[in-house]
């Protein structure tokens, strides 16, 4: 009790300290192709590899809120293992080989953390590019994060409650992933309902 308490003081005080920004552009092919579903391909970039998983995670979870049919994270891994990895091959492929209509990649561009002396302070920068079947950008993101230095007590380094990133990663992504267009529902069509045998009458 008394570590989760610590732990949302904490993440309190991180929120406060915390500043964003947000750049991002949609093509004119994106209401041409009109994606449907999209494979999220591992994270590469800076930070740890936790991080990364989580950052995935995230990013699918935000995409199938705003209605896009996202394919398994375990099935697309499986078949990118089936490439090889000192053949360059180009987006359009990678989607036709995924079997969908859009592949997104997240890439950590920047990962600067201090967090070794009782003062820390991070900076993580993000970007998403979502490519269609014809290999070309149909929107991409920049997402940037910043905490500034704050005091962390002594005792939460002990604990291990020193992954103060969770939050931020949830942040940039959810302010990132707001500028990609929503997908409209798909309209199920109505069942027609078996006329009884008095409405005949």
């Amino acid at each position: 009790m008394i570590k989760k308490t610590l732990l949302f003081l904490l993440l309190t005080i991180l929120i406060g300290g915390c500043a964003g920004m947000v750049e991002h552009r949609l093509s004119k092919e994106f209401a041409l192709s009109q994606p449907e579903s999209v494979a999220i391909l591992p994270v590469h970039g800076e930070g740890p590899e936790r991080a990364k998983r989580i950052l995935r995670e995230m990013t699918a979870r935000n995409i199938k809120d705003k209605n896009y049919r996202i394919k398994p994270l375990d099935e697309t891994d499986r078949i990118l293992k089936t490439l090889d990895p000192q053949k360059k091959i180009k987006a359009q492929e990678v989607v036709e080989l995924l079997g969908t209509d859009s592949i997104l990649l997240v890439n950590i561009t920047e990962w600067d953390e201090s967090l070794v002396t009782p003062y820390g302070a991070l900076s993580i920068e993000v970007t998403f590019t979502l490519y269609g079947k014809e290999g070309t950008i149909l929107w991409s993101a920049e997402s940037r994060e910043k905490q500034n230095s704050i005091k962390l007590d002594k005792e939460l380094l002990k604990m291990g409650v020193i992954e103060v990133y969770e939050p931020m990663l949830e942040r940039l992504t959810e302010a990132a992933l707001f500028t990609l267009p929503d997908r409209k529902p798909e309209e199920r069509p109505e069942k027609k309902k078996k006329k009884r045998f008095f409405d005949w009458l």
